[in-house]
């Protein structure tokens, strides 16, 4: 827990790389050896158990921040970071750390609920909530990818519908449920940046066409002043993903 304050925290805060390094170049061994230890921290937090009521209130804080950073930076172990999420995704050790990434992720807020941690974080510490649900939901969306191209997609999957879920709560107008509603009271472009990021990037774009054209899913309307103005009148964009659209119809014409 303390690595995670004073060793991780300067690469934490803004999602940095080690020095010397772009996100374009060649993935160098420090980097490779920050995200073992990163993965190292998040594992033991993950499996353990705290007694000391402290040390439990700083592993409900950092752990979000933590599977952020790593999350965000794991295409590094591709050789770069941008551009190699395909193959991260096709990459059985990487994808197996994901699923347990999101259930550890899944086990936290299910804590968060029973302690009351996260209704005094809605409150209080709204952008802790924001991370842990940036995290896990970019977690499905890309899983829902890795799904296509392996032939394992389907509707009645776990993480499809509780991805269905993170979009109707994100989507809806109500502050008690949308994160990015809640978020606006605070922090109007963080919000924005939230929601744009999760529905409607083309990685957003492809979770919701998905579930609404196979899976018959039904999302709210846009139509608050958050997204009014700015995305209620977008149209999906899926055209990078054509070929995932097309294997998971295959699949679903089997």
């Amino acid at each position: 827990m303390w690595k995670i304050q004073w060793f991780f925290r300067p690469y934490i805060e803004k999602i940095t790389l080690t020095y010397g390094t772009t996100v374009f170049d060649p993935t160098p061994p420090r980097m490779i050896r920050l995200l073992d230890e990163a993965w190292a921290a998040l594992e033991a937090m993950g499996n353990g158990s705290f007694d000391d009521s402290a040390m439990q209130r700083m592993y409900y804080k950092q752990f979000p921040l933590l599977a952020m950073y790593y999350e965000t930076l794991e295409t590094c172990y591709m050789g770069k970071q941008v551009g190699t999420l395909d193959a991260l995704l096709r990459d059985p050790f990487h994808v197996n750390r994901k699923h347990r990434l999101l259930f550890w992720l899944d086990n936290l807020e299910t804590d968060w609920k029973i302690t009351g941690f996260l209704q005094s974080a809605w409150e209080h510490d709204t952008m802790i909530v924001a991370t842990l649900i940036d995290t896990s939901m970019t977690i499905r969306q890309e899983l829902l990818s890795q799904m296509a191209f392996s032939g394992t997609f389907s509707c009645d999957d776990p993480v499809i519908t509780a991805l269905y879920h993170q979009y109707v709560a994100i989507m809806t107008d109500d502050p008690d449920v949308s994160i990015a509603v809640k978020l606006t009271q605070e922090r109007l472009r963080t919000s924005v940046t939230l929601y744009r990021d999760l529905v409607h990037t083309m990685r957003g774009d492809l979770g919701r066409f998905v579930l609404k054209e196979f899976c018959h899913k039904n999302f709210p309307d846009e139509n608050s002043v958050l997204r009014g103005g700015c995305f209620s009148s977008l149209p999906m964009n899926v055209s990078s993903y054509s070929d995932d659209i097309k294997l998971i119809k295959q699949k679903m014409n089997e």
